[in-house]
Parts: structure tokens; C-alpha cells; sequence
């Protein structure tokens, strides 16, 4: 049935054949993760995977976009060269889809980093011109934004001048992250 747990038997024979694909040839981990995997998770190896509750999500009908993108020019290139070409030319629409802020980037093809500062310099290159931009609540770039545009005359770089203290913290399992302490003394 769609979308009930794949237990037992059936769950280890996918588990096998997915282990056999991994060794002999490619698996695309994302796309079995979105018919496998529990909404929004997903797996970018077979360690991962395996690690997960298995789902029937697998669509039920056939993908077909026939005549959907006919008239359109699709390129696919670092933003900031995109716009740079297009941004005076007639007619363009941006369409502007980077990862959610707070949220996890390893499903993006040659992202590894993406920073607040990967957001701002998006926004900025974006001032001005057509754009459909998509976010999620989790994000609060709007917000973000709000703010900044209320503040702007009242406040500056604050840590401009601070020095920079950092450690690394591991955390729980392979993960760690990043202490920062940052101070300035102005007077004493």
C-alpha cells in the first residue's frame, strides 16, 4: 500500500539489491530517497539509506513534461555569472531556488558551504531585477531582511575590529561544529 512502512523481508531484498546496484554501478541516492525515505530525508550514500525507515512512496504514475519547457531557455551556471549576463536583457525572470537557510546541503550538487553570506550576496544581485524567489519559514530571510531595512541607520558592523576566537566541539556521532567567540574591547 502507498505510503506504509516497508518492514521485514521485502525492506532486506531492497536493502540488497540497492547494495548490489551501489557496488556494481551508480545509484542515484536522491531519487530513492524521495520514493524510499521518509519525507524531506535523504540519503546521499547506502550507509545512510540503510539507516532509515523505509516507505512505499514510489508514484504511482509516470512523470511527463512533453511541450512543458518549449519556449524556454534553461541554463544552469553559478548564479552570479547568470545574472551578470542576463540582468540587462528584456523579458528575463530569475528564478531563485538556493538551500534554506538552517537546513542541511548536502543533497546540492558542488554545495558544501552555503553561508549567510551566500544568501545576502544573492540577494543583492538580485535587487532591481525580475525574480521569483523561493524560501521557507525555517529560513527567516525575510525577516532578515525586515530587520536590516528597519536598522539600517542604526547599527554597523558591531564585530568590525573584534578578534576572533574559535574551537571546534564535537558533538554526538561524526558531526561537530564550530565555537565562536568574538570580543572587542573599546574601553576598560
Amino acid at each position: 500500500m502507498q505510503d506504509e512502512k516497508i518492514l521485514g523481508t521485502l525492506r532486506e531484498k531492497i536493502l540488497q539489491k540497492l547494495a548490489e546496484k551501489n557496488a556494481t554501478g551508480y545509484v542515484d541516492w536522491i531519487t530513492i530517497s524521495v520514493s524510499l525515505l521518509f519525507s524531506m530525508r535523504y540519503a546521499t550514500n547506502f550507509a545512510e539509506f540503510e539507516k532509515g525507515t523505509l516507505y512505499n512512496k514510489i508514484p504511482m504514475f509516470d512523470y511527463t513534461a512533453d511541450g512543458y519547457l518549449d519556449g524556454l531557455e534553461v541554463v544552469s551556471t553559478d548564479y552570479s555569472e547568470l545574472i551578470e549576463k542576463y540582468k540587462d536583457v528584456s523579458g528575463t525572470l530569475f528564478l531563485a531556488d538556493p538551500p534554506y537557510l538552517s537546513t542541511d546541503v548536502k543533497t546540492y550538487t558542488l554545495v558544501e558551504n552555503w553561508t549567510m553570506k551566500n544568501y545576502l550576496d544573492v540577494l543583492t544581485a538580485l535587487s532591481g531585477l525580475n525574480y521569483v524567489y523561493f524560501t521557507s519559514d525555517k529560513s527567516q530571510i525575510v525577516e532578515l531582511c525586515q530587520w536590516i531595512d528597519e536598522n539600517k541607520n542604526k547599527v554597523a558592523n558591531l564585530f568590525k575590529g573584534a578578534i576572533i576566537s574559535t574551537v571546534k566541539s564535537p558533538t554526538s556521532g561524526r558531526n561537530c561544529y564550530t565555537d565562536i567567540m568574538l570580543y572587542k574591547l573599546n574601553t576598560i
